[in-house]
């Protein structure tokens, strides 16, 4: 384990960025919208924007970003200490993007976390980076903000569809002050703020709908039939992750509703272990897990 004395203040080394080969003009939204170049310019200043693939992942784009800005900072991937992922569209929320991120570039054993803050995240997440290098918790960070909006836009909605897209951007971050190439500060000092009043003017809903579906009804034998259904599902697009003896955190959703568990599943589904379910101690809301 590498410990670090911290820094005087932090700097940014190098900057990467990536975006998809699609190109959807302004021009062809309107094609299936009420709208026009000139409408969408005049309002949000956008020409074009970047979409990714179907294939192409959070995870892909945040990788091909931060091998360009570690490649530009003249650093090896063992010289970094902490990954810090940007994003609100992660394909799964457990396990987090930036270890994945870690893994791929060959970064053994980072501390890693995911940072959702919407918009604002990838500042937030240079904010965290900087304090990590001045406190010493880490000599170099690489920070990286993607986001795979696309896959949650609604098309037909001109509101919205005209903002949002598909991309990546990265920054290593290191060490500044008197001990440094550096002597000033490059980062900070940062001013947060938000207002949860206007939350719900634009917002991402029902990602456990499905889930909510499928555990709905009471009568047994449309549990028996739910049960076959869902766990065909589980074992094709979600991951179950044990975390202690009598819990696990799931990566479904952050509500729960089934009343009897035991009815739904013979036994928990994990990464490559089942255990029975008198064993196991299942909490209704996966983040209040202990």
């Amino acid at each position: 384990m590498r410990t670090h004395s911290g820094a005087a203040a932090a700097r940014v080394l190098a900057f990467g960025g990536y975006q998809p080969a699609r190109i959807v003009t302004n021009d062809d939204l309107a094609a299936s919208v009420e709208t026009s170049d000139e409408w969408i310019r005049s309002r949000v200043g956008i020409a074009s924007r970047r979409l990714a693939g179907p294939d192409e992942t959070v995870a892909d784009m945040a990788v091909a970003a931060a091998g360009k800005a570690l490649a530009g900072s003249g650093l090896s991937p063992a010289d970094i200490d902490l990954v810090i992922v940007a994003t609100c569209t992660p394909e799964v929320m457990i396990p987090n993007t930036a270890a994945i991120v870690g893994r791929r570039l060959g970064i053994a054993a980072p501390g890693a976390y995911d940072l959702n803050a919407a918009c604002a995240g990838f500042c937030y997440a240079l904010a965290a980076a900087s304090d990590a290098v001045r406190a010493g918790c880490a000599s170099n960070v690489l920070v990286i903000g993607a986001e795979k909006l696309s896959q949650w836009v609604d098309w037909t909605d001109r509101s919205t569809c005209i903002i949002f897209a598909d991309g990546a951007g990265a920054a290593v971050v290191g060490p500044a002050g008197p001990a440094t190439e550096q002597p000033e500060p490059g980062i900070g000092p940062v001013v947060w703020g938000s207002d949860g009043d206007l939350a719900d003017k634009i917002c991402i809903k029902e990602l456990d709908a499905k889930f909510e579906r499928y555990l709905a009804s009471d009568r047994p034998a449309e549990r028996k039939e739910q049960a076959h259904e869902i766990q065909r599902e589980i074992l094709e697009n979600y991951y179950f992750v044990p975390v202690f003896r009598h819990a696990f955190v799931n990566a479904i959703g952050p509500r729960i509703v089934a009343t009897k568990w035991q009815d739904v599943f013979p036994t928990a589904v994990t990464t490559g272990y089942a255990y029975p379910w008198e064993d196991i101690q299942l909490k209704e809301t996966a983040a209040a897990v202990k």
